[in-house]
């Protein structure tokens, strides 16, 4: 029996590094005197390795939909 697996952790980190919509939910900044909440916004993030342990984070950048 064949089915799709999904992504790979190398697709899934790729296509998260690049620009991507996503919905704000929690009220984001997107620049000076420019937050938005409740609708669709783009970001795209880097993968920060952390020094201290075996946990690293996501750094999100946003910007308004054009």
């Amino acid at each position: 029996m064949k089915f799709d697996c999904g992504r790979t952790i190398a697709e899934w980190i790729e296509a998260r590094e690049n620009w991507h919509d996503y919905f704000a939910l929690i009220p984001r900044r997107i620049s000076s005197h420019d937050c938005r909440w409740l609708e669709v916004i783009e970001r795209k993030g880097s993968y920060v390795e952390a020094d201290y342990s075996s946990n690293g984070y996501w750094e999100w950048e946003y910007r308004a939909k054009s």
